[in-house]
């Protein structure tokens, strides 16, 4: 079960000195002229990143629909960042800084509008087929897959935004481990021969049937991945605004789990002991074969499964 509440790690006072490259005060960001804003969208990003990159872009921007980012690290200026109901900016392994010279729009509801990845959890492996031919051992399990470390995010607001909204910034969880292959059933054991009777009594009795052939062992399950470290959200405000903000930016405090592994490949059942020979005229028939034993499951090693760090914020308030 996940478990959300305020990780507020630092409080950060400037100097009365102490300027920021960009800043505006509140006055002049309200009587900014509103252009029309430019839809994002993972498709269309790259066409937009020039005019993100210019420290002087007075441009909107509106996200509709989750927006991946794939880069190392980006640094964007822009005037109002709008979210709306479905809208969400995964930055993944990203390093993100916005400068959000105007209002930064959320959606009603206290929805998630940043994210780290689009799955919490990483792939799975794969799982092991059964052992091939009679008593064959099955296959073992593929690992999971590690899981990534979240990005980090840092968000220089020059105004409240609209809404409170959520921040997802966890780390991936490993990817489960493939179960291993299960054992093949031994070989059935063979019949014995018939009895050989003569014209005055038995010459050899039926022989007995040949035990079965063991079964093959389960295959060995994969272990689980690694999992990911949770990313920082640093938030940058007027000293004005450091309280309210507090209560309108909630952070998914969710740490990444390690892959859990897979389960152990089941043994193959013992092949069944061959039929006793038949009897003939003055001749018994023999006894049947043993059973063979079953094979052994697949071996699974402990693993440790301590979680990752989770995500974490701190507050830098600036003087105005």
């Amino acid at each position: 079960m996940q478990s959300t509440f305020w990780i507020w790690t630092q409080v950060i006072f400037f100097g009365s000195t102490t300027t920021l490259s960009g800043w505006q005060s509140s006055s002049s960001v309200s009587s900014r002229s509103a252009a029309e804003p430019i839809e994002l969208t993972t498709r269309n990003l790259s066409q937009y990143l020039p005019g993100l990159h210019s420290k002087n872009s007075r441009q909107s921007y509106i996200v509709k629909q989750p927006v991946v980012l794939t880069s190392l690290a980006e640094q964007w200026t822009l005037n109002n960042l709008e979210f709306q109901a479905g809208g969400v900016l995964y930055i993944g392994a990203t390093k993100l800084q916005l400068d959000i010279r105007g209002v930064l729009i959320a959606p009603p509801g206290k929805t998630t509008i940043f994210s780290s990845f689009v799955k919490r959890e990483a792939d799975s492996g794969n799982s092991g087929s059964g052992g091939p031919g009679a008593g064959g051992r099955g296959t073992d399990g593929g690992n999971g897959q590690d899981g990534h470390s979240s990005g980090v995010l840092t968000l220089q607001l020059h105004a409240l935004p609209s809404r409170a909204f959520r921040i997802a910034l966890f780390g991936q969880s490993g990817g489960h481990g493939g179960n291993g292959g299960p054992g093949s059933p031994g070989a059935n054991g063979q019949k014995g021969r018939p009895g050989e009777s003569g014209p005055f009594g038995c010459n050899r009795g039926g022989d007995n049937g040949s035990s079965g052939a063991p079964g093959g062992d389960g295959g060995n399950p994969g272990s689980g991945g690694s999992c990911g470290a949770g990313g920082l959200v640093t938030v940058i405000v007027p000293e004005a605004l450091e309280s309210r903000i507090q209560r309108m930016i909630e952070i998914d405090d969710a740490s990444a789990m390690p892959g859990s592994p897979g389960d152990p490949g089941a043994p193959g059942a013992g092949g069944r002991g061959g039929d006793g020979g038949d009897g003939n005229g003055f001749c018994g028939g023999g006894r049947p074969g043993a059973s063979g034993p079953p094979g052994r499951p697949g071996v699974l090693i402990s693993v440790n499964r301590a979680p990752c760090a989770p995500p974490s914020i701190q507050i830098i308030a600036i003087p105005q």
